[in-house]
């Protein structure tokens, strides 16, 4: 090949010239040295120009391969015969466990699996307490108190609690269960009621059931329920609302004996007060545990209240003031305790498990796993009382914490749409549809103040007999509570209250509740309206919505678990008759009046 080129006349003219190009580019960079670090830029550029076009070239071709092969498989696939569509082979499933559970198919996959398939239980569900294998003077205590049917929560409930407890207050347990069902359901009842009855078994009195509420109103109202059905079955049943101190509480729960016994078997109490004892007092101790009740979860759970959770679960896993054996020497002195505690020695081959159970029950429970950590659960199951056609990731979100919300299936919901002026739209909703036992929420305790008044003195104006009660936080608890028997004996038809009666406690005769202030959260909103159809009685929620408030309130409860469709009404102060207008403004009138005086005379 060497001679082909040598013989090839273009070629060495070629070169020749080449060599004359090179020779005289040296000679020009070294007359201009500053020319060397420009032509090695220059290079570069052209060469990272060369680089990329080669890079793009290749992306071109890979490209047109692949729009090759796409071509080549749809005609593979045209050519392909045709088949019927058949379902694909799926494992039989056993129809008896999926009728006995209900769970519910897993949405959010990063929940632990005892909240994402909680048992589905139907609200609508009932059953008699003597089929329930309950004791018969339970039942025939439940029979004095007009009580022979359970509701959804408690049918579900009591034979889960009842089964584990057989054997008992001091033995093992199927582990701890979480309710979430709608307030008013009877969700009490569903833990005092297996409570007492496994309790009743117990030889000696130690303090074996604490249950937990937020408010001094729910300690009174949840230890009147434990003594009613324990005192039939010999219980000592104890609230502590944190009017007496350490020492008077101290010396109820010991009945006069020196740290060595108790004489209650049940104690109700808020977190605070129980954190004071933990604490403060050298004799309290929670070593005998059976049972740990956390009512109204989700409001514990939310507010730290001394850091309580941390405080109870610690003294429940390492308890104080366990027993010495006092025949022993003062240096070989035995510690008597139950025989499940991990920290102590034991005669047995081996530790047994703590038999405490913990029940936790809410209207609308947290389904956010860090707040339920803090409770320390053992092997829990979610009993959710909630209708089938409700999505489980339906709900509010606060955040990112997803949240169990349903209301009482015999509640009839109202969205009533208002112009501005709602006070004399609230008169005319109240006295066009004959409405009694009402409670009427407002968003603060000064707008509650002035809303009372005015509609005392519209009532003054038309004569009519019509009384009306104030609840708030800024009366004092006797003035409340007189207020609210006022309320349960017919005296007042109407309470206009704040917030504070809207969790948990169970304001008699209720049936009808007015949202004159559209709540800001669905939390918020489900308590309130909770405070009727209690018991599986009927009842109403009315909410009274201005144009600005109406896309918020229709976000608010889009996904809300409920059996009755949500109706819509429209109320305008051009559809009242001219003397109610009339009769308005003499009564704002008045009480612009009785303001600007009581203002002149505080001054």
């Amino acid at each position: 090949m060497s001679a082909e080129i040598d013989g090839n006349p273009s070629f060495d003219n070629k070169s020749v010239k080449n060599k004359k190009l090179k020779k005289r580019k040296r000679k020009d960079e070294d007359k201009n040295p500053e020319s060397d670090a420009a032509s090695a830029t220059i290079e570069r550029l052209k060469k990272s120009a060369s680089l990329s076009q080669a890079a793009q070239q290749k992306i071109k071709e890979k490209s047109e391969n692949e729009q090759e092969e796409d071509i080549e498989m749809q005609d593979i696939e045209q050519n392909m015969p045709l088949h019927d569509l058949t379902p694909i082979p799926q494992p039989d499933i056993d129809e008896h466990l999926e009728e006995k559970s209900h769970i519910v198919p897993s949405v959010v996959s990063s929940l632990p699996r005892w909240l994402s398939q909680p048992i589905l239980v139907d609200p609508t569900a009932t059953v008699e307490f003597a089929s329930l294998n309950i004791a018969s003077k339970l039942v025939e205590k439940l029979h004095n108190q007009n009580i022979v049917h359970g509701f959804a929560v408690q049918s579900s409930a009591l034979p889960l609690l009842l089964q584990e407890g057989r054997d008992g207050p001091s033995y093992s347990y199927g582990g701890d269960l979480c309710v979430s069902a709608a307030t008013g359901s009877g969700k009490t009842l569903a833990y005092v009621l297996p409570i007492v009855q496994c309790l009743s078994r117990r030889v000696v009195p130690h303090l074996r059931c604490v249950v937990i509420v937020p408010t001094r109103e729910l300690t009174i109202q949840v230890t009147r329920t434990f003594e009613i059905f324990g005192s039939c079955m010999g219980l000592g049943v104890c609230g502590w609302t944190g009017q007496k101190n350490l020492q008077q509480e101290q010396y109820q729960l010991l009945g006069g004996i020196d740290g060595n016994g108790s004489t209650v078997d049940i104690l109700v109490t808020t977190p605070g007060r129980l954190v004071d004892h933990i604490q403060n007092d050298n004799n309290f101790s929670l070593q005998h545990l059976r049972y740990l009740v956390i009512d109204e979860a989700d409001r514990l759970l939310d507010q730290s209240f001394q850091s309580w959770a941390d405080v109870v679960m610690t003294e429940i896993d390492h308890p104080k003031n366990v027993l010495m054996m006092d025949n022993e020497p003062s240096h070989q002195k035995q510690i008597v305790a139950p025989f499940f505690l991990p920290s102590l020695p034991t005669a047995l081959p081996h530790h047994l498990d703590s038999p405490l159970q913990k029940l936790v029950f809410s209207a609308t429970l947290t389904r956010d796993p860090s707040k339920v950590a803090t409770l320390r659960l053992r092997d829990p199951r979610l009993l959710l009382v909630q209708s089938e056609g409700v999505e489980l990731d339906d709900g509010e979100e606060i955040e990112g914490d997803a949240i169990i919300f349903s209301v009482p299936p015999t509640l009839q919901e109202y969205r009533v749409s208002v112009s501005a002026e709602k006070p004399i739209l609230l008169h005319q909703l109240i006295h066009s549809n004959n409405l009694s036992n009402v409670l009427c929420f407002v968003k603060s305790n000064e707008g509650a103040a002035r809303l009372h008044r005015l509609l005392e003195i519209i009532n003054g104006i038309e004569g009519k007999n019509y009384p009306c009660g104030l609840v708030s936080g800024n009366l004092s608890r006797d003035e409340r509570k007189k207020m609210l028997n006022g309320f349960a004996s017919g005296e007042l038809k109407l309470l206009v209250c704040s917030d504070l009666m809207a969790r948990g406690i169970d304001v008699a005769n209720t049936e009808h509740v007015i949202n004159y202030d559209p709540p800001s959260s669905l939390r918020r909103y489900v308590h309130r309206i909770g405070r009727t159809a209690r018991a599986g009685r009927n009842g109403c929620a009315w909410t009274l919505v201005q144009d600005h408030e109406g896309h918020h309130f229709s976000k608010l409860v889009k996904h809300l678990g409920r059996t009755l469709p949500l109706q819509r009404l429209r109320l305008h102060l051009k559809d009242l008759p001219e003397e109610n207008v009339e009769l308005y403004d003499n009564a704002l009138e008045t009480l612009r009046r009785e303001v600007y005086e009581s203002r002149k005379s505080s001054k």
